[in-house]
C-alpha cells in the first residue's frame, strides 16, 4: 500500500509506535511528553489531510524542534509504518 493513501485516514497504533521510535532516535534528550505532543500534532494533520501545515517554515510550535528532514522522517513513519 502506498503511504500517500493514508492521508485523511486514522493512524494505526503500529504506525504511531514506529513514528515514536523515530522520534526517540532523533530527540533522545526530549521528554516523553514533548515527543507525545509532536506525535499528536503530526497525527492530527495526517488524519485531517493537511500535511502542508507540518512542512512549512511557519509551522506551529510542537514540530519546530525538528528540522525539515526530521519532519519528513516522522511523517514517513506515520504514513508507512517504516
Amino acid at each position: 500500500m502506498n503511504g500517500f493513501n493514508n492521508f485523511g485516514k486514522p493512524v494505526t497504533a503500529l504506525r504511531l509506535a514506529n513514528a515514536a521510535a523515530q522520534l526517540r532516535e532523533m530527540l533522545p534528550e526530549a521528554s516523553s511528553e514533548a515527543r507525545l505532543n509532536i506525535l499528536g500534532f503530526v497525527r492530527e494533520h495526517v488524519e485531517r489531510d493537511t500535511p502542508a501545515a507540518l512542512l512549512g517554515a511557519d509551522a506551529p510550535s510542537p514540530i519546530n524542534v525538528l528540522d525539515l528532514t526530521g519532519r519528513y522522517r516522522v511523517l514517513a513513519a506515520i504514513l508507512t509504518g517504516a
